[in-house]
């Protein structure tokens, strides 16, 4: 969540790429870099959410952004600067300040009490005190979705509408991830996504599901100092020999169909 004018001045938090996982965050992963932010496409003067998404992440001083956008749809990067993406929070009790850099971890999995604190990518405390809250899967898909610049009934065109977009998602994440409201009090497309991603997330009558796990998505847990801040959400780009083996096996179906 957005706080106002900041009280703090620019706190830098260098760290190591190899930094032991608990010095600042909690659990596996990777060091992302030392990033700004910035709410962009506020068509409407401000986010019907204004202290939510979307954030621009983007490089800063210190480290820079250390995180590829390859992933990424030309619709939901590079706004604010070649290597920016667009992302949303998942957590409501923690803040970020205008004119303050985060340093950010990728969330990759829980190495202390992973009965407690779970396995997979999660935010640090928030709104799930004390404790790592496992990222949901519906979460996952809506986000992937957005992401890619697929996501129904997104208005993805600048000043066209995009702020009340960002808006309604933003509250679908919030409550999926129990942050702010719950499922029962979403209303309108901020519904519809939410039963969107529940659909995609649960077997069918076709014994079929679209979405499983948080597939590419993870948590970017964020803190200043000893101080943590608001988590976000980052696609991680598929990388290059799983792409090129995927490609192999693509041209590899194309020449079997060629021929049979």
């Amino acid at each position: 969540m957005v706080m106002g004018a900041a009280t703090l001045g620019l706190v830098a938090a260098p760290a190591l790429a190899d930094q032991a996982p608990n010095t600042y965050t909690n659990g596996q992963g990777y060091y992302g870099g030392q990033i700004f932010w910035a709410q962009t496409y506020a068509d409407t003067g401000s986010y019907p959410q204004s202290q939510g998404g979307e954030f621009t992440v983007y490089s800063t001083g210190g480290d820079g952004l250390l995180l590829g956008n390859g992933a990424y749809a030309e619709t939901t990067r590079g706004i604010v600067s070649g290597e920016s993406f667009q992302t949303f929070c998942v957590e409501w009790n923690e803040h970020i300040y205008w004119n303050q850099s985060l340093n950010i971890w990728v969330s990759e999995s829980a190495t202390t009490s992973p009965d407690v604190y779970g396995s997979g990518s999660h935010a640090w405390q928030g709104g799930v005190p004390d404790v790592g809250d496992d990222l949901d899967p519906k979460t996952a898909y809506l986000y992937h979705q957005f992401a890619k610049g697929v996501l129904s009934n997104y208005t993805y065109a600048p000043n066209t509408g995009r702020a009340t977009s960002a808006g309604q998602l933003q509250l679908a994440l919030w409550a999926i991830e129990g942050e702010y409201g719950n499922p029962g009090t979403l209303t309108g497309q901020a519904l519809t996504w939410y039963n969107e991603a529940l659909e995609a997330t649960t077997l069918g009558n076709d014994n079929a599901i679209t979405w499983a796990g948080i597939g590419d998505v993870r948590v970017l847990q964020g803190y200043v100092g000893n101080d943590f801040r608001q988590d976000q959400l980052y696609v991680v780009p598929l990388p290059a020999a799983v792409l090129l083996g995927m490609l192999g096996l693509a041209a590899a179906g194309l020449k079997l169909r060629k021929f049979v």
